[in-house]
């Protein structure tokens, strides 16, 4: 029948050989209920009673060591004070074909071992907020809180193992759950905290159920949590700290804040407080809908060539960056110049908002011994990209000049006259004058040079004008010489001139220098790579007869990304402009500038003057004519302007040139005058000729003109 104790219970001496329980309640036994406290120093008791066991107390039980025994409660079980501790452990209920229950109905309730562990097989329920310590480890054998969920649970212990927390769509714990252990072990396939589940392991812990209800889901680490199911929260899933591996898909807000996030996970917003996102399990891609990244590091890997499998990838709705990209190269690859990795897939409408640290807009940086420029609007226009890009190495030629810039409202560079020497302007004033060819006095030709292919001038290359055809490049942030060579043979007299662009080849711009023959020779043209020892192309742009000479100059004249070649007769012939592809060697236009009855030669420059028609125009000059003419063409020769560059009569003829020397954003039209009187420049908006600035420059003894580098290196979309 009913056994009920009514008062203190004390046991000091346990039963037979001294091993086992002080209390046994035997099989047959019915109902048993104890309504006072219970103290056993050694070892409570082992029941099977097929009753109900109801603690109305607190329990004391078992020393602290051995030979003190675990206790062992096998029936349906009822706790109902808040403290019970047992010095080697305990087993509570039974599992399998002979299923018990295990109900904690107190307040705030401690079930608590000093050195044994906690094995709970009943079906573990109740009202109560329940904590449970374990020195060795504490295992549920069964969901918590299916049959009546429980208001908490904080179960700490080097070793946890769990068989899920509630049923689907039904919390098991409608408070808080607080799970700290070395290892943990989470089975089943379903958790439902309605409150905060907060989860520390040091281990790795791997889960591939789900986890859903109105709650939120924290990890804090400082070991790794692998989820690969759904989270169907209405709370949120926070990272504060360890290593989330997430495979499957939560519609509630992710924060990072400390934390590091990987894995080929969805979400719907996602935010990088601080910490780490790492896209994929190396590599792959993480989803969300809105991406803000706050002061954490974004990490991609690349390893090949295909989004979200050998490289990592973001695809987001809405992306607001900041903080840093840390970018990590697969072993053994390296991408072409002019890859293109999409790391950040925006799908939405709207641009990115906000940058990297430290990374603006075609910021370039070098990882390994890849060179990569990242733009935040590519793709389909609004995606973050990395574009392996052509890296040249440092200068180490003998030193020419100091320091230059080729950049900014003012910048210019003069070849002056017949002095063999190289003029730098900042606006009139004159920074520094040097010689590029020790012992040479004579004419030059000089351009400016996008050296990295970066859309910025960083360099000159400049030709020897008479007696020979070298030709170098004189590096602008050291001012020395970073590529020197014969444009022609040995025994070439003619001079050349010299332009620079850059060209696409095998999908990637490379910067090149072209060079025409100067007067005496066959027209011919060449196109080398960025140091001159490689010919790249070489042909003759007019007829082999013709030996006036060419003037060459380098332009996106059809808005691709890739240079075309335009070439201007010298003297001789009707005054005849040639536009080639610089890939193809075709011709795309061919024209005339000016009269057929002029013959006195056309200089030849480039660049976008218009803004809103994408493209280089193409700018002639006359180069001996009794008015200064300078025109301007489409890049199929269709004539947009035409004006004097100096006013009055002048047979010196003019050279232009465009460079950014206006603060504004568009580039201007600069001339200067041939021989016959002294250096002067002036300067030219486009739309309307206004004459922004003019002015004379260098000696007044010197009336041997001079030619002005062209600077058409804009920026591309």
């Amino acid at each position: 029948g009913n056994v009920i104790f009514t008062g203190v219970l004390g046991a000091t001496k346990p039963l037979g050989n001294g091993t086992g329980a002080a209390i046994n309640i035997g099989a047959g036994s019915g109902p048993v209920e104890f309504q006072s406290d219970i103290t056993s120093r050694s070892g409570l008791f082992q029941s099977a009673s097929a009753g109900k066991v109801t603690f109305g107390g607190s329990i004391l039980s078992g020393e602290t060591k051995t030979p003190a025994v675990a206790t062992e409660l096998l029936g349906d079980l009822v706790f109902m004070d808040d403290s019970y501790q047992f010095g080697l452990g305990a087993v509570l209920g039974s599992g399998g074909a002979n299923q018990t229950s295990v109900e904690f109905n107190g307040g705030n309730v401690v079930l608590q071992s000093a050195l044994g562990s906690i094995q709970i097989n009943g079906e573990l329920s109740g009202v109560a907020n329940l904590t449970v310590t374990s020195p060795t480890r504490v295992a549920v054998a069964t969901a918590i809180g299916t049959a009546t969920p429980l208001g908490g649970l904080a179960i700490t212990s080097p070793t946890i193992v769990l068989a899920g927390i509630g049923q689907t769509g039904q919390a098991g714990i409608t408070g808080n759950a607080t799970l700290t252990a070395t290892n943990l072990a989470l089975g089943g396939s379903y958790y439902q905290v309605d409150g905060l589940f907060a989860i520390s392991t040091k281990g790795t812990t791997s889960y591939s159920g789900d986890i859903g209800g109105p709650g939120t889901v924290r990890f804090n680490g400082p070991g790794t949590l692998a989820l690969d199911g759904n989270l169907s929260l209405s709370g949120a899933l926070l990272v504060p700290a360890g290593h989330l591996v997430f495979n499957g898909s939560v519609g509630a807000p992710t924060t990072i804040s400390g934390g590091t996030l990987s894995g080929n996970g969805t979400f719907g917003n996602l935010t990088l407080a601080t910490g780490q996102a790492q896209p994929g399990n190396s590599p792959g891609r993480i989803t969300t809908t809105n991406y803000v990244q706050g002061a954490g590091t974004l990490t991609v890997e690349v390893s090949g060539r295909t989004a979200g499998i050998t490289y990592d990838q973001l695809v987001a709705s809405t992306v607001t960056l900041g903080g840093k990209l840390s970018v990590v190269m697969g072993a053994g690859f390296k991408p072409a110049i002019g890859e293109v990795f999409i790391i950040i897939d925006n799908t939405g409408i709207n641009p990115v908002l906000g940058r990297f640290q430290g990374l603006p807009d075609r910021a370039r940086f070098t990882i390994g011994t890849t060179t990569f420029t990242i733009r935040y609007n590519k793709g389909d226009g609004n995606d973050v990209t990395l574009e392996s890009v052509f890296n040249p190495p440092p200068a180490t030629g003998p030193k020419v000049a100091n320091p230059f810039s080729l950049n900014g409202p003012g910048a210019l560079a003069l070849a002056v006259g017949n002095t063999g020497t190289i003029q730098i302007n900042s606006g009139r004033n004159i920074s520094q004058v040097f010689r590029p060819f020790v012992g040479y006095v004579g004419p030059l030709s000089v351009a400016c040079m996008d050296r990295n292919a970066d859309g910025r001038a960083d360099a000159l290359v400049i030709g020897a004008g008479v007696g020979q055809s070298h030709v170098i490049v004189v590096d602008a942030a050291t001012g020395r010489i970073a590529a020197s060579f014969l444009a022609y043979a040995p025994g070439f007299t003619g001079g050349v001139n010299v332009a620079a662009g850059v060209m696409r080849i095998n999908g990637g711009l490379i910067p090149v220098i072209v060079t025409g023959a100067g007067a005496g020779a066959l027209p011919n043209l060449a196109v080398f790579n960025y140091n001159g020892s490689v010919r790249l192309r070489s042909y003759l742009t007019f007829q082999p007869g013709f030996r006036g000479g060419i003037s060459v100059a380098c332009g996106d004249t059809n808005n691709d990304g890739s240079m075309e070649i335009i070439v201007g007769s010298g003297k001789g012939p009707a005054p005849h402009v040639v536009v080639f592809d610089a890939v193809t060697s075709t011709m795309k236009a061919s024209f005339f500038a000016f009269p057929r009855s002029y013959t006195g030669g056309v200089y030849v420059a480039s660049g976008e003057l218009d803004p809103t028609s994408p493209g280089c125009e193409v700018i002639v000059g006359t180069n001996a004519s009794p008015i200064p003419k300078v025109s301007i063409f489409s890049s199929t020769g269709q004539l947009l302007k035409t004006f004097s560059g100096f006013s009055g009569p002048f047979a010196g003829g003019v050279r232009p040139a465009v460079s950014d020397f206006v603060p504004g954003g568009n580039v201007e039209v600069v001339v200067v005058n041939g021989p016959q009187a002294r250096v002067h420049l002036r300067v030219f908006r486009f739309d309307n000729f206004a004459l922004l600035d003019s002015f004379f420059s260098g000696s007044t003894d010197n009336t041997l003109g001079a030619i002005v580098a062209n600077n058409p290196f804009r920026l591309p979309d």
